[in-house]
């Protein structure tokens, strides 16, 4: 069963075969990684059929994960085709009429695959059965290590389409995927959103509150001081993670799309400020006795000024 998915403007083609979840990008400085790519077709006009043209370079240490196919018209007949480096070309895919506008080399083109190559490397069933046609299709030969050069695929329709190609790697984007392919670097930025929200209000709360209570208990003095003091005391000593860990399982929702939301926000800012505002308000408390020690204070007081300091 083949079925797409659209996330984050990228459409991705999922059925029975092991989800891949590719590292970030950056990571193939590191280990050789073949980065997720998208190929720019060069289209040929020929004998009525319109053929499009996809160069791929690979010079990597692994593999590609799959090749997509995308923009393939519905209800026409489609060839797809490959040249490799060694010269072989193999035919992936013929016949019609296309029943999505989207293909995938694991998925529907296995057999073309499977058919051209396990002949070409001698490969018996057992050999090839656990390969993916990705894996198969950038072999050197039977040993299975990798291929490198030029990679030209072609796709051969009777219309004028606007096809493309995508090279899935074992690395891409800044913060890689997630297991459903999608770009964690995208989520992360569209998440931003929220997280400046809650984190603007929260620290707004915090300054209301550390103020507040730090004035009061640096100069009212006595047991409202007291109190106040061992209060700030003892949110200073709570293990504020888990605490955290908990308030979100407690507030959060798994709404449509496995999105998490907070509700009702407000409240869960309120207690997260209550929570973290100690460490600001003893703070405040200390810069307050400091300035009623001062000098100029303890004069005016001297002087006859109303200052009442709750001693």
């Amino acid at each position: 069963m083949i079925r797409e998915i659209s996330t984050t403007g990228r459409t991705l083609i999922t059925g029975g075969t092991t989800r891949v979840r590719p590292t970030p990008s950056w990571f193939s400085i590191f280990g050789g990684r073949t980065p997720t790519v998208f190929l720019k077709p060069s289209p040929v006009e020929e004998n009525g059929s319109w053929i499009y043209r996809f160069s791929y370079k690979h010079t990597y240490k692994d593999k590609p994960s799959d090749v997509r196919f995308y923009g393939l018209p519905k209800g026409k007949k489609i060839e797809i085709s490959v040249l490799r480096p060694d010269g072989v070309r193999v035919l992936l895919y013929r016949g019609g009429p296309a029943i999505s506008s989207n293909m995938s080399l694991n998925i529907n083109m296995r057999a073309g695959v499977v058919s051209s190559l396990s002949k070409a490397f001698n490969l018996s069933v057992s050999e090839y059965v656990l390969v993916s046609s990705a894996k198969l299709l950038f072999s050197r030969d039977s040993s299975l290590e990798p291929l490198k050069g030029e990679y030209i695929f072609e796709v051969r329709l009777s219309e004028k389409a606007n096809p493309s190609v995508e090279i899935l790697g074992t690395c891409y984007g800044l913060l890689g995927t997630d297991s459903y392919g999608r770009d964690m670097w995208v989520g992360f930025v569209k998440g931003m959103n929220n997280t400046l929200y809650l984190a603007f209000f929260t620290t707004a709360i915090i300054v209301v509150l550390g103020v507040l209570v730090g004035m009061v208990s640096g100069y009212v003095g006595g047991i409202l001081g007291e109190l106040a003091t061992f209060i700030l005391e003892v949110l200073m000593a709570l293990p504020m993670l888990p605490i955290l860990v908990v308030l979100v399982w407690l507030f959060s929702t798994q709404g449509y799309g496995r999105k998490v939301e907070i509700d009702p926000p407000l409240l869960f800012m309120f207690l997260v400020a209550l929570l973290t505002f100690g460490k600001l308000a003893k703070t405040i408390r200390l810069i307050v006795i400091k300035e009623k020690a001062n000098e100029y204070v303890k004069a005016a007081v001297s002087m006859g000024g109303r200052v009442r300091f709750g001693f």
